[in-house]
């Protein structure tokens, strides 16, 4: 970044590059100050500072915090010194430090840091649709449309089965109410009226006139020749 002007619409993410590493989220840390980029000296530099640079990147957790100029030594001033964050910070802007016009550091002791992520760039918004949910020439259809769609064919099948159990329950009545009736008086005629059961009466009779007809020629026999 050349510049960042001193206006509202600069915010703190901007106010710091890292410069010499890959993708910006590696280098030497630079921090805007004064309508001017300056680096930060490296004392007392260490990992909960690099983590408030690294997340004022964009570039997630830091992987290391470097010192003595690892990325090459920067010009102009430096405006920071004895940097001294507590890792929660949203910016190096916000924690404690010396101002770095002195003149006790050089730019030897430039610090850097290590990201682990590449920068993060929020993703454009997609312009809305002036057509979507709206019936079109190529053929979609809106949302309500459908969603009547799926009530009226649910409503639909809600109805069938409920017809269904209906007439099975009444096939169900019907068989238990047949279960339960009597045998009709037909039923007892025809056995009554039956040709075997006749038959069977005959043949009892016969049988029993036999019968009777033996015993009385076994009494009157005797007593025939008895006589004689």
């Amino acid at each position: 970044m050349a510049a960042c002007p001193s206006t509202p619409s600069c915010t703190d993410r901007e106010k710091i590059r890292a410069v010499g590493g890959e993708k910006g989220c590696s280098g030497r840390v630079e921090v805007w100050h004064r309508g001017s980029w300056g680096t930060v000296c490296d004392d007392s530099w260490d990992m909960r500072d690099a983590e408030v640079a690294c997340r004022q990147l964009g570039c997630g957790p830091a992987v290391s915090a470097l010192a003595e100029a690892a990325f090459g030594e920067g010009s102009g001033p430096i405006w920071l010194e004895q940097v001294e964050c507590r890792g929660t910070e949203p910016s190096l802007q916000d924690c404690w430090a010396r101002p770095g016009d002195s003149g006790a550091c050089r730019h030897k002791e430039d610090a850097a840091v290590n990201c682990s992520d590449a920068p993060r760039t929020a993703a454009p918004t997609p312009p809305a649709d002036p057509t979507r949910g709206r019936l079109t020439g190529s053929g979609r259809v809106s949302l309500p449309v459908i969603m009547c769609i799926i009530l009226g064919a649910l409503v639909c099948l809600l109805l069938a089965l409920l017809a269904g159990q209906v007439r099975s329950a009444r096939a169900g009545r019907r068989g238990s109410e047949r279960a339960q009736e009597p045998f009709p008086e037909a039923v007892y005629e025809e056995i009554g009226s039956s040709p075997a059961w006749q038959k069977q009466a005959r043949f009892s009779g016969s049988g029993w006139c036999a019968s009777l007809i033996e015993d009385t020629s076994t009494v009157l026999f005797p007593l025939a020749a008895t006589q004689g």
